[in-house]
């Protein structure tokens, strides 16, 4: 209507002032009716940073000619979080100014800190601008715990990948705490993939290419979770990979490309670590031990070979000692261990008699036992989120434990919860693992005790 009063007043003497007011009102209308508010298009976030892979070139003709049909985007982890809300959107510059449009995709439950996508939801976007992607982290109780990053254009950070299959998220080998006798095998799902197979082989496989088994396979297992934990020790050198499976359980795509597990007894470890899933690593419900930031072997000041299995009671840790530990002729040996056992109503003495085993195996084998006080647990959050009840005699248990290892050689990790009645749910989100902060602080009193024993 303003526009068709500004049309028809041209009619009237004398028009131009008025002509000229209405004109600029029009223009404001139209600005603010064309532009979303600013914080909408720039949310407040940190910055991303992108681990660097195997890739093609990103720009539209290089895509084309590599034949790419999957894309990967990872962004950096916030270690509170669960998963992730993402959104891909286009986004173009009208009057100088960016304006982000509807989403072309949507996903609130991405698993960890990396999605791979098919090239079609890109190809298919034929309007202005260019495509861009943000997320935001989602907690354990499925609360939003961040604003969405700022806007990352695809082309610049998306990985444009030559294989379809799975894409392993851990390398083995790689620093201190990065040493598993027992391997998590962690990778990024395939689009349309019902279940994954991981096959674990002797040798380099001889088919890199292709979905065949290696004939140097020694073992493989099927998942529908993008994770598996290996239930046997791996001494030695080892690869492995996944491929993604269909409904009917057939080959879709091809293998991943195959990563080394290498755990050599001739590296001349000084140090190992014995346990159960506290040691082994993980937490916060959907971190395994290969995100090393949940792993207190990552924060020590030297390097370990990490012996720990997740779920081992007491006897089982003893039962495996010889098979487990004799091969790396470890010279001191740390030892947490019992807490699955006390928290299912299990005895003191039998937990006890089984440290008193392992330190007389040690010591029979040229070994020093260093034992770990036991870090305390919170029971509703175990039940909350396992839905396991918890021993009631559990602190009474746990305290005698821990007053009769401090009669012995041990380092006091449980010093630093002390002052807690349970554990709290920002140092050990599911109430049983703790999580990154919690092992550095776990790993800050290792170091410190550490620099003494090992001088004398």
């Amino acid at each position: 209507d303003l526009l068709l009063n500004f049309c028809e007043s041209g009619s009237h003497k004398n028009p131009w002032r008025r002509n000229m007011k209405q004109f600029f009102i029009l223009l404001f209308l139209l600005a603010a009716m064309t532009f979303p508010a600013r914080a909408d298009i720039y949310p407040v976030a940190e910055k991303i940073e992108f681990v660097k892979q195997k890739e093609t070139e990103t720009d539209s003709e290089k895509e084309k000619e590599s034949g790419a049909s999957l894309f990967l985007l990872k962004w950096e982890e916030n270690r509170n979080a669960v998963w992730y809300d993402l959104q891909i959107f286009p986004q173009a510059e009208y009057f100088g100014r960016k304006e982000m449009r509807p989403p072309l995709y949507e996903d609130p439950h991405v698993f960890r800190n990396g999605l791979i996508l098919p090239m079609s939801i890109l190809e298919n976007y034929k309007g202005k601008g260019d495509i861009y992607y943000r997320v935001r982290a989602i907690g354990l109780d499925r609360q939003i715990i961040s604003s969405f990053s700022s806007p990352i254009k695809i082309k610049d950070k998306g990985i444009f990948l030559e294989r379809t299959a799975p894409v392993p998220r851990v390398s083995y080998h790689q620093g201190n705490g990065t040493v598993l006798l027992y391997p998590a095998y962690s990778f990024v799902k395939l689009p349309g993939a019902a279940s994954y197979e991981i096959e674990v082989t002797d040798e380099i496989p001889e088919n890199r290419e292709g979905f065949l088994p290696s004939q140097h396979r020694i073992w493989s297992a099927t998942v529908t979770l993008p994770e598996l934990f290996d239930p046997q020790p791996r001494i030695g050198t080892f690869s492995w990979r996944v491929r993604g499976l269909d409904e009917g359980g057939n080959p879709l795509g091809e293998w991943s490309e195959a990563q080394k597990i290498m755990n050599d007894p001739d590296e001349n470890w000084e140090v190992g670590i014995l346990g159960d899933s506290i040691s082994h690593g993980g937490g916060r419900m959907s971190y395994s031990p290969a995100d090393w930031p949940y792993n207190y072997g990552y924060y020590l000041d030297f390097p370990t070979i990490n012996m720990s299995k997740s779920g081992d009671e007491s006897y089982m840790v003893r039962d495996r000692f010889e098979r487990d530990v004799l091969p790396f002729h470890v010279k001191y040996l740390l030892i947490m261990v019992g807490t699955n056992n006390l928290r299912m109503g299990k005895s003191v003495e039998e937990e006890i008699e089984d440290l008193k085993i392992l330190q007389q195996k040690c010591r029979e084998n040229g070994i020093i036992p260093i034992l770990l006080t036991l870090p305390p647990m919170n029971p509703d959050n175990i039940r909350k989120y396992y839905h396991q009840d918890t021993a009631e005699n559990w602190k009474e248990a746990f305290l005698e434990v821990n007053d009769w290892i401090r009669t012995q050689e041990h380092i006091d990790t449980a010093k630093p919860f002390e002052s807690y009645e349970v554990m709290p749910a920002e140092l050990a989100a599911d109430g049983l693992h703790p999580d990154a902060e919690a092992k550095k602080m776990i790993a800050d009193v290792i170091n410190e005790e550490m620099k003494k024993i090992r001088k004398t």
